[in-house]
């Protein structure tokens, strides 16, 4: 009696389940080996080692290794003197009904491959709190049989305890008989630390499963007992997966992410196609591939902030004003940006005035203040010392754009409007840094225009046009008092395994890049 309470104590309190066995549940990396559909779910990814033992002891000879990827997996499992084998392939997301997956697998034994069986499988999750699994065996044979598998996860109403605890059943038919279930039980009451259990109505037999996640690595044991409940046999692994796991040491808090954004930004990467492959010119980004990082580390609690080194970069006013919108939506979430140049100047430094929390420079750096200019070539006198006469046929004075090859000056018509558009670029970008530094400036733009075009790095902080004055190595220690003892990431990351099970409904939004200039192409008056 006092062992049957024992062992409901650990299924009502166990912590998770690594090594899960349900087909309904199952998606990480035993997917290959227990449901090939689940593959498809993304979780599976990287490469795992099985080991086997018993009371007395490990079995040399008795282990499995998985290999998989998100829609192609390989099993290989040793049992004495034969190697049983498994390709999981085809565990495909079918787009034409949501969250569902498929998938396939092929066994043999030894070198047997042409006399192996065919096994099919699905993974069906319709909402968040509910799972469904299938595997057909022989499904083409007379001697057909089928596993099943039900899972649901009863703290659905709260996302942060959604996936933390769930109940499975799973059962099989066999020519006509039905097989009683096998009940499960997991749940994730702290992060990276699962403990698990199951119980076999038709055996009444007990299993036990423990597992630990660090990062990117999972590891763990899981035990059987018989009906008699004493230890028959028992199982231990280790994961090394492509994505990371919630850990109960969590190394990745409190960080300052070093993004690199240098280059150009493209609406579109240009790049030459060359049959079906496109190879990119550039290694600048995209617009849209900024903003999506940035939508991703404002979600991600581990990351602080940004912090960008020597970040000159070309683009266009209304990128960056775009940018700029999508950098205050990150700082919305309490994150910080923090920028450190060399020296810098332009439209680099107003960017980073507009959105930094903090601005530092170099000693020796300093800040290139200038206003903004334009200007135009003029040839008309070297037409004419050719002998050219060009007639420049306009409605009126402000259709400029053969002017360079009639005038040889700039009219007062050409001057106005350029007058007009500088003066709506410089009071854009004017705007854009007292909005940003706030209080700190000591004068107006316009004012610290007029006054130097360049400023130390001295000069500069006194102004307020800067936040301090350090050398680049001093960094990582400036953001630690600051910021609470912060680290600078260089590479992040951010592919965690997935919690939830299934993805909402969203509208399709067709996206079509309309970049580069305009042609009338060709056509016959009178024909469209």
């Amino acid at each position: 009696m006092k062992r049957k309470i024992t062992i409901l104590v650990l299924l009502v309190l166990a912590i998770g389940l690594n090594a899960q066995t349900s087909i309904a549940v199952t998606d990480d990396f035993l997917a290959p080996k227990i449901n090939p559909a689940a593959m498809g779910f993304g979780n599976a990814n990287g490469f795992s080692f099985i080991g086997n033992y018993d009371e007395d002891g490990i079995y040399e000879d008795w282990y499995s290794v998985i290999i998989s990827s998100d829609n192609l997996g390989y099993v290989l499992e040793r049992k004495g003197e034969n190697d049983h084998h498994r390709l999981a392939l085809c565990s495909l997301k079918n787009e034409l009904a949501r969250n569902f997956y498929l998938g396939l697998s092929w066994d043999w034994k030894n070198k047997h491959f042409k006399d192996g069986n065919l096994q099919e499988s699905i993974l069906y999750r319709p909402t968040d709190f509910l799972s469904v699994g299938a595997i057909a065996y022989d499904l083409f044979e007379d001697g057909a049989s089928y596993d099943f598998g039900f899972a649901v996860r009863p703290l659905f109403f709260n996302n942060d305890w959604a996936h933390r605890v769930t109940f499975s059943a799973d059962t099989s038919y066999d020519r006509d008989d039905l097989i009683k279930p096998v009940l499960g039980l997991q749940t994730e009451l702290f992060d990276g630390i699962r403990l698990g259990g199951s119980y076999d109505v038709d055996s009444e037999s007990v299993g036990l499963n423990f597992g630990i996640t660090l990062e990117n690595v999972s590891t763990g044991t899981f035990a059987d007992t018989d009906e008699d409940k004493e230890f028959q046999a028992g199982s231990y692994y280790v994961n090394i997966s492509e994505k990371t796991f919630k850990s109960f040491i969590n190394f990745r808090k409190n960080q300052f992410i070093d993004y690199k954004l240098k280059g150009q930004v493209f609406e579109t990467k240009p790049g030459q196609k060359i049959g079906p492959f496109t190879i990119f010119m550039s290694k600048g980004k995209t617009l849209s591939e900024i903003i999506e990082d940035l939508n991703t580390m404002k979600d991600d609690k581990n990351v602080s902030g940004i912090v960008f080194q020597q970040a000159i970069f070309s683009a266009r006013l209304a990128q960056r004003e775009e940018l700029r919108d999508a950098f205050m939506d990150f700082k919305s979430a309490g994150k910080k940006v923090v920028f450190y140049f060399e020296e810098v100047g332009g439209s680099n430094y107003a960017f980073a005035a507009s959105i930094a929390d903090e601005i530092y420079i170099n000693p020796a750096g300093g800040v290139d203040f200038k206003g903004i200019s334009v200007n135009s070539p003029y040839i008309n006198s070297l037409l004419d010392t050719l002998g050219i006469d060009v007639i420049n046929l306009r409605s009126h004075d402000y259709k400029t754009a053969g002017n360079m090859f009639s005038e040889d000056h700039m009219t007062d018509a050409e001057r106005e409007s350029y007058q007009y558009l500088l003066d709506g670029i410089f009071a854009e970008i004017s705007a854009m840094i007292e909005e940003g530094r706030g209080g700190k400036l000591k004068n107006s733009v316009e004012e610290l225009i007029n006054e130097s075009p360049i400023w130390t790095a001295e000069a500069a902080l006194e102004k307020g046009l800067i936040d301090g004055i350090i050398f680049q190595d001093e960094l990582q220690s400036k953001l630690g008092e600051k910021y609470e003892n912060k680290k600078i990431t260089e590479k992040y990351t951010h592919n965690e395994i997935r919690y939830d099970w299934s993805d909402s409904k969203t509208e399709k939004v067709a996206l079509i890049y309309a970049v580069g200039s305009i042609h009338s192409g060709k056509g016959v008056n009178g024909k469209s």
